[in-house]
């Protein structure tokens, strides 16, 4: 079996906390307390712990990025995209080696960040 590791196991609450956000879409406008509760899980969960290259933030990826329809993507709305992963993969705490490694060849063609994240996230046997 493949396990997250327990450093990335988030609370039930704070998952409940995380989904209740309205939608991370560039018009959305988040009040100071949601922004506080994104900055919290990120810093608890990834700040820190994964990073990309020589120690690029994984937000600092995002943010090189614009929204389809133009703007800029804001700290928490970068953020948010690697927390979305995270709050993701929630669900599959425990999972078999067959659907580990279809989650781990789909995350090769994935966004960069999102890759790092599942290598980094999943305790990975390295005998069987």
């Amino acid at each position: 079996m493949v396990t997250l590791k327990e450093e990335f196991k988030m609370t039930k609450l704070e998952i409940e906390e995380y989904n209740a956000l309205p939608d991370n879409l560039p018009e959305t406008k988040l009040t100071s307390k949601q922004i506080e509760l994104v900055d919290r899980l990120y810093r608890k969960y990834i700040g820190g712990k994964i990073t990309m290259g020589w120690g690029t933030p994984l937000f600092e990826v995002e943010l090189k990025e614009k929204w389809p329809s133009g703007p800029r993507v804001k700290r928490h709305e970068a953020k948010r995209f690697i927390l979305g992963n995270l709050v993701s993969k929630q669900d599959s705490k425990r999972i078999n080696y067959k659907k580990a490694a279809n989650m781990f060849w789909s995350a090769l063609t994935c966004r960069p960040t999102y890759a790092k994240l599942i290598q980094e996230v999943y305790n990975v046997p390295t005998s069987y």
